[in-house]
């Protein structure tokens, strides 16, 4: 039975792999790197805006990563970095113009492709497999927080 676990576990990392190496091609072929990909796509879904805390929390990217992307896209022109109003210290990251063009010419493409793929199944299956992603998750914490951290 450990066995078979094993192997069905191994298969299920390749599988999360593949799918980081695709949206890395993908970030690739924009020309940027992966988490200015997810920096923009947060944004650009977003109803609200982010801090680099924010996204660091949500997005769980390293403070370092976060502010290497964002000094990147500033520097592209996409986005802001504006102080809120609640705590001057934690800026308000928004797209500028040039970076919802962009993000229209990117992200949507990234999250139309997306919804084809996710309407391929159903919804209650969409539904299941993020119960099941979250269960297990919630589990490889519990343990390795146990035994490893």
């Amino acid at each position: 039975m450990e066995t078979v676990i094993s192997k069905k576990w191994e298969i299920y990392n390749k599988i999360n792999k593949e799918f980081e190496e695709l949206y890395h091609k993908i970030a690739v072929n924009y020309n940027i790197s992966d988490s200015s990909l997810w920096i923009l796509y947060a944004l650009y879904q977003s109803d609200h805006s982010y801090t680099q805390m924010d996204i660091c929390r949500e997005w769980y990217f390293n403070k370092q990563t976060v502010n290497s992307a964002i000094k990147n896209l500033e520097k592209l022109g996409y986005i802001n970095k504006e102080f809120g109003e609640e705590n001057k210290q934690d800026k308000k990251i928004t797209l500028t113009n040039l970076g919802y063009d962009f993000a229209e010419k990117t992200v949507k493409n990234v999250i139309m492709i997306e919804k084809i793929a996710f309407s391929k199944i159903s919804e209650k299956e969409l539904e299941k497999m993020i119960e099941l992603l979250q269960k297990v998750l919630f589990s490889l914490k519990e343990e390795a927080e146990k035994k490893i951290l």
